[in-house]
């Protein structure tokens, strides 16, 4: 049997017993209301997204947390797409961001295909070794670049403030520095920029003493230096200074041998701390050669 819909009115009242109304409501009405502006990016990733039925809006505020009015209001051109909500919803859905923000036809998910429900998430990818392992080499990379230039202080400064306003963004704060607590040892407390430091008074008095311990150990081990210097007569290290040198070479290598003489006693200390805090029961946790969580 064929239904001939040519002149079937999809928009009469529900309570009608009209041949055409109830097959309004028993057969379309379930796929989804029409798309007004079926054009829009938003509108054409729920359809690409949708599978028995058209994808509503308040499925995709839902599943994104962006709100149902401002997924409308951003369809029909009251308010343009951001990046923000762009990102949120390529985070929930797996579209790209930039596809998504593009406009491309069709949308494409993170791996370029044409986004779908089968298609990969961020949450998945960003869990993949080897996705983890090229970032990683990417960071140290541009890092590697920026020190070559000469930019390694601008570009630090730049990432610290990127990280923090996206840390802010998710809110990962309190998380971030429950994973830094953890970490405490293999970096040294005092490089820490202030903004990533813990808020949560337990958290920051595990610091507190972490530091007050190396400090004393970084103590210990200037005298026990000072104490080796003048039983091997040495009252100051060795220096072989080209006599070609200028001023600020000669400052700069003094410099340098400064550093890298803190650098060595602080690295020390702060291993020393890590294992005397482990062994005398303090709540300071780190990650052991295996990758595994040690209790202190």
């Amino acid at each position: 049997m064929r239904v001939n819909c040519s002149n079937i009115s999809l928009q009469g009242a529900q309570g009608s017993n009209t041949f055409e109304n109830k097959f309004y409501w028993w057969y379309i009405q379930p796929m989804g209301r029409p798309l007004k502006n079926s054009d829009h990016p938003l509108a054409r990733l729920r359809t690409q997204l949708s599978t028995s039925h058209q994808m509503t809006r308040a499925e995709l505020s839902k599943k994104t947390g962006v709100p149902e009015a401002s997924l409308k209001d951003i369809e029909l051109g009251k308010y343009k797409l951001t990046k923000g909500i762009a990102i949120k919803i390529s985070l929930a859905t797996g579209v790209s961001a930039e596809s998504l923000m593009e406009g491309d036809d069709p949308l494409l998910d993170i791996c370029a295909r044409p986004v779908s429900k089968e298609s990969l998430r961020w949450d998945y990818l960003a869990s993949a070794p080897l996705y983890q392992e090229a970032r990683k080499q990417l960071c140290e990379a541009a890092w590697e670049c920026a020190l070559k230039r000469r930019v390694g202080l601008l570009m630090w400064y730049s990432f610290e403030n990127w990280l923090a306003k996206t840390v802010r963004t998710f809110g990962l704060e309190a998380l971030l520095a429950e994973k830094l607590t953890e970490r405490l040892g293999l970096f040294d407390p005092q490089e820490m920029p202030s903004k990533f430091r813990p808020k949560k008074k337990h958290l920051a008095v595990q610091w507190k003493r972490f530091e007050e311990q190396m400090k004393r150990f970084v103590a210990q081990l200037e005298n026990e230096e000072d104490q080796r210097r003048l039983l091997q007569n040495q009252p100051d290290p060795p220096v072989v200074m080209s006599p070609n040198l200028s001023q600020s070479e000669i400052r700069q290598m003094f410099l340098e041998m400064g550093i890298e003489y803190e650098t060595r006693l602080r690295r020390e200390a702060c291993h020393k701390t890590r294992d005397s805090l482990k062994l005398s029961g303090k709540r300071v946790r780190s990650p052991d050669r295996t990758g595994g969580l040690i209790d202190g």
